[in-house]
């Protein structure tokens, strides 16, 4: 359910946000790939290799946005930065130190 607070959000806020983080974002099938394409924010998409159905489908969609890096976790299920954490923060620190360099 977290595509479906935090892509309106990006639609007519992004720009008061350096950056968002998401884990296996679900409800991003609503919105059009033109829909993503228009939100400029970085975008760091994180989903687990095991997360065959919500994971898969979000990333789809997730790829659309210009600014989007989008990781999967290997064997991670749904939750994936509970499966990996040291990688996940390593992912989280190394996008949020991205963010700072462009002076976004």
């Amino acid at each position: 359910m977290s595509g479906r607070f935090a892509i309106p959000y990006l639609k007519e806020h992004g720009d008061r946000l350096r950056g968002i983080v998401t884990v296996a974002p679900v409800g991003t099938e609503v919105y059009s790939a033109q829909e993503y394409q228009s939100i400029q924010t970085p975008a760091l998409i994180v989903y687990g290799e095991k997360d065959h159905g919500l994971g898969t489908s979000s990333t789809k969609k997730l790829q659309n946005l210009p600014n989007g890096q989008v990781v999967e976790l290997a064997n991670a299920r749904h939750p994936a930065y509970l499966d990996d954490p040291d990688r996940f923060h390593k992912l989280l620190y190394n996008f949020l130190r991205q963010i700072e360099a462009r002076g976004v």
